[in-house]
């Protein structure tokens, strides 16, 4: 699975500010005063925002608290900040998950490390940090049990609905994801194209909607229509085509089928 990793929204979506005390500045003392505008300062304001407020495939800046990455779906309320001066997120903070250059899955609300021209940069982290581009990917879904989906693409275990696949969750910094796909007739399709020279379109991540189509290539969002996309034959996508590895279940009934034949 894609590596967890740790930009400004081009229309601010400021609601509050989390260094701002409940009492007001002006009857504050000096000393508190120079002490919180110290603080705000240093630890930089953070601030709310709904990630269902920002386009689809909009570029993305900042650092979500990962308490509500975890936690919260993209209607609800989550605390950002801006990235520090060496160009990783705060402690307790994330920028998204890493976008591969294989076919993919829905593994959290935002994807990083593009280059300008849609190739994958990568992620790099230590001292200094390079996330590449990172883009909003925010599909409404719904789980079984009404819950929303996390910001890191994940429903209660077992409250997938019929038409969408979860993998098992993965952590990584404590952060959670899931990799999920749209299941169609019992299967998956692969949508876009699986150049990346045309992933990014005025600014913009370009997810693939079409087979033969443009855009990111994928097995297709759950909770979007299904598209006339290439199918595959079985019942769960292959990951070790696109995750890095085959389950071990998959290559025993692999081994016992041939041996059948």
């Amino acid at each position: 699975l894609a590596q967890a990793v740790w930009h400004v929204p081009v229309r601010p979506r400021l609601q509050s500010l989390a260094c701002s005390p409940e009492e007001p500045i002006h009857a504050m003392s000096p000393h508190s005063r120079v002490l919180l505008f110290a603080t705000c300062a240093t630890m930089g304001a953070t601030e709310t925002v709904k990630m269902s407020g920002y386009d689809f495939g909009e570029e993305f800046t900042k650092c979500i608290k990962i308490e509500d990455w975890n936690t919260k779906g993209i209607d609800d309320d989550v605390e950002v900040m801006d990235r520090e001066g060496n160009g990783c997120c705060p402690d307790g903070y994330t920028a998204g998950v890493k976008l591969s250059s294989g076919t993919e899955y829905h593994k959290g609300v935002v994807r990083c490390g593009l280059n300008d021209d849609g190739s994958r940069s990568g992620i790099s982290t230590g001292t200094n940090c390079n996330y590449g581009k990172c883009f909003v990917v925010n599909p409404a879904y719904t789980c079984k049990d009404d819950s929303s989906m996390t910001l890191g693409g994940c429903c209660p275990t077992d409250q997938y609905t019929d038409d969408c696949y979860g993998y098992a969750k993965s952590t990584s910094n404590s952060m959670e994801y899931c990799s999920t796909y749209k299941i169609v007739a019992g299967s998956w399709e692969t949508l876009g194209s699986s150049s990346t020279d045309d992933d990014i379109v005025d600014g913009k991540l370009a997810w693939g909607t079409e087979t033969g189509g443009s855009g990111v290539y994928n097995y297709g969002l759950c909770g979007s229509s299904g598209g006339d996309g290439v199918r595959g034959a079985a019942s769960l996508a292959p990951r070790g085509t696109t995750g890095g590895f085959l389950s071990t279940v998959g290559l025993v009934a692999a081994a016992l089928a041939a041996r059948a034949a």
